[in-house]
């Protein structure tokens, strides 16, 4: 229970100094240097998260970042186990990363700053028509060479196996021909949400490779490597 006192203390503390760190931000986009302003968000948020997955204990393994394209912008697809799974994408993917995020976080001081310097997008996870809208802006977002990261679940499975897949997300993208990039997260759920305080794990992040047709061949994926074959899928 230490650690996890620790924990989050120390993560409201780098929250708090990320304050300072804005100013050099700001002033970037007060000269017009986008592409500078989003390289230095990409460090500092890359750096926090690094901080935070390694403040936690946990030993991260990650394979498959050769299937990152190189070049232009793209849609990760990741199941869902954690909180701690978007400071592990942040931390290991070697990309500026967005994410579709649930609405409560635009209201968390100092971190949603952040999260809208890296062009999140924020729906009501009980409202279909925000769900959809999210989800067009997102897509959209990429095509403007924002790259993104969708969790289908909608929500964590929090160490118990995965949830439902909503395939909505992944099939638009599909259809807008942006290249989709699925991951599984393996184990994250145990860093805190199992056992309710920081236990540290053994965590694989797995980058997959291929060229996809469908949602459902995504998913398969993403399942598949979870050591499960079937998934209570939905459109």
């Amino acid at each position: 229970m230490i650690r996890t006192i620790l924990f989050f203390l120390w993560m409201w503390v780098l929250l708090a100094l990320s304050l300072l760190l804005l100013i050099p931000l700001l002033v970037l986009k007060l000269l017009g240097l986008k592409k500078t302003g989003e390289k230095y968000t990409y460090r500092v948020t890359q750096a926090w998260a690094r901080h935070l997955v390694w403040t936690s204990g946990s030993k991260i393994t990650v394979t498959g970042l050769e299937n990152i394209p190189e070049n232009g912008s793209f849609c990760l697809i990741s199941n869902h186990n954690s909180n701690f799974d978007i400071p592990l994408l942040m931390a290991h993917i070697p990309r500026k990363l967005g994410f579709i995020s649930k609405a409560e976080l635009a209201k968390v001081p100092f971190l949603s700053t952040w999260m809208n310097a890296l062009g999140c997008v924020y729906i009501k996870r009980k409202s279909i028509t925000s769900s959809i809208t999210g989800m067009k802006q997102a897509v959209q977002a990429v095509k403007d060479r924002q790259s993104m990261v969708l969790f289908p679940e909608g929500t964590r499975s929090k160490g118990r196996g995965y949830g439902r897949f909503y395939q909505a997300g992944i099939k638009l993208a599909l259809q807008e021909g942006i290249p989709v990039v699925p991951v599984t997260i393996k184990n994250s759920g145990k860093m805190f949400e199992f056992y309710h305080k920081i236990v540290p794990q053994d965590v694989e992040v797995v980058v997959h490779s291929g060229h996809f047709e469908s949602a459902d061949e995504v998913v398969k994926r993403i399942c598949e490597a979870l050591g499960e074959t079937e998934n209570d899928s939905t459109l």
